[in-house]
């Protein structure tokens, strides 16, 4: 199974399948826009950078946070996999390129040389170096060495140069501990509380069966409109030919039922413990499909309670593309 992703603005990264393209399922966890993604050769883990200078590693069975990794002090502007690997690297507009375990999820390599913003790389198909292009108008090549890596050392070189920076900092403000509290980002409790806790909720809790609810109100909402644009075309062509009077057979796709009665008994055959994520999965065309037909419902008086349940909750998680189409 494959998947193409791909980022937007809103800080939601969106999964679709690359023989179908039908939305998988949406990312919701980073707070400032999603500027770098890739995932694993075997499709299990995706990892993401952002502009809030964390990133992100999903699972891409039920989309849960596995964790989130802290260590650029400053926007993510590109992020690689290795070949049949757990490893990536990242770049960053810091001036610094790193290397990480994405299944322990630790810092292996911090790499400095360029003197600006780091934009893109690339990873040579085995491994053995990588690419990074700067603002600096520098294409710098990074190869493998048969040298020994030692976390722990890596880790006792960073804190020599937190220590570094200590001394040479002027004032009591700028005091070895005031240093040593603050992480890249000035914010510790919002960062200690990230990492402990899974960033998206929503995606946590996502399960088979609300994908599975999601793709039956997808196409329930095809069925009905191609039911609509069936009964249009037919009142048309008995308009022409003279036969106003009849009438078309019922659509046996729907029971027997009106599109809009049709949708509405989908939605009533959804758990309603898993409506709303299941509502989540919906890419923002169907969204409008979904508020249509419930429109038209509310105006007839039909299935009130779950409409309105149904309608309040889209408005409320999608209101800012709501918001766009309205203007």
């Amino acid at each position: 199974m494959s998947f193409c992703r791909c980022q937007f603005l809103d800080s939601q990264i969106r999964c679709f399948f690359d023989d179908t393209l039908k939305f998988f399922l949406s990312l919701y966890g980073h707070k400032l826009p999603a500027l770098a993604l890739d995932s694993s050769d075997d499709d299990t883990i995706l990892a993401t950078g952002g502009a809030d200078k964390s990133i992100k590693i999903w699972g891409l069975d039920f989309g849960d946070t596995h964790r989130t990794l802290y260590g650029h002090s400053d926007s993510i502007t590109d992020l690689r996999f290795v070949k049949r690997t757990h490893y990536f690297f990242t770049a960053s507009k810091d001036f610094t390129v790193r290397y990480w375990d994405g299944d322990r999820f630790e810092q292996i390599l911090l790499l400095t040389g360029h003197f600006a913003e780091v934009n893109c790389l690339a990873v040579g198909r085995t491994g053995a170096f990588i690419l990074s292009a700067s603002m600096d108008r520098q294409v710098r090549v990074w190869e493998r060495t048969k040298d020994m890596v030692f976390l722990d050392e890596e880790k006792e070189r960073a804190l020599e140069d937190i220590f570094d920076k200590a001394d040479g900092s002027k004032g009591d403000d700028q005091g070895t501990a005031t240093i040593m509290r603050k992480r890249p980002d000035e914010d510790m409790d919002m960062q200690i509380e990230d990492m402990e806790q899974p960033q998206s909720e929503a995606a946590v809790k996502r399960s088979i069966l609300s994908i599975a609810s999601g793709d039956r109100i997808m196409e329930a909402l095809e069925t009905a409109d191609q039911e609509l644009k069936e009964c249009q075309r037919f009142n048309r062509t008995q308009l022409e030919k003279g036969n106003e009077a009849l009438k078309r057979s019922p659509n046996p796709l729907l029971l027997g039922m009106e599109p809009h009665n049709f949708v509405l008994w989908v939605l009533r055959s959804v758990d309603s413990a898993e409506l709303e994520q299941s509502l989540m999965v919906l890419p923002l065309r169907y969204i409008e499909r979904l508020l249509y037909y419930l429109i038209v419902l509310l105006k007839n008086n039909i299935g009130v309670e779950i409409c309105s349940r149904t309608a309040i909750f889209i408005i409320k998680v999608h209101q800012n593309q709501v918001r766009k189409k309205k203007n």
